[in-house]
Order: C-alpha cells, then sequence, then structure tokens
C-alpha cells in the first residue's frame, strides 16, 4: 500500500486520481505533481516503484496540503 502525506492512497486506481484522496489536492494538482515527478498518470498505484514513490513524496512537499501543512495554512 502506498502511502503518501499519511494517507493511504487506493491501490487500484490510477496514481492521478489516488492522489485525489489527500485533502488539498485535485485533478490539476495531481496532473502537475505527477509531471514534476516524471510518472505517467495512468499508472496504477499498485505498479509503482519505491523510487517512484518517493518522486512523489518529493514533489508534493512543494505544495500545502493537509498532512504537511500542519496548522500554517491559513
Amino acid at each position: 500500500m502506498a502511502r503518501i502525506a499519511g494517507i493511504n492512497i487506493p491501490m487500484n486506481k490510477h496514481v492521478s486520481i489516488g492522489l485525489t484522496s489527500i485533502f488539498g489536492i485535485g485533478r490539476s494538482r495531481a496532473l502537475l505533481i505527477l509531471e514534476s515527478a516524471g510518472i505517467t498518470p495512468t499508472t496504477r498505484v499498485k505498479d509503482l516503484t519505491d523510487a517512484e514513490v518517493a518522486a512523489i513524496r518529493s514533489a508534493l512537499a512543494k505544495w500545502p496540503v493537509e498532512a504537511t501543512c500542519a496548522g500554517k495554512c491559513r
């Protein structure tokens, strides 16, 4: 199971859809994150390698989301 930003991402979905389960990530932002990480949006979450998950985490660190915001996003 892929755990990104403290959220378990659904395994059988495309990664572009799975990222939207993180509060603060919509379709357009998910596509931007995947583009900067160099990952095809139609890849299934269960098919991601550990290196790809790490690339998503580092690309996601640039955006304020619920788990990384820590109450500073007002």
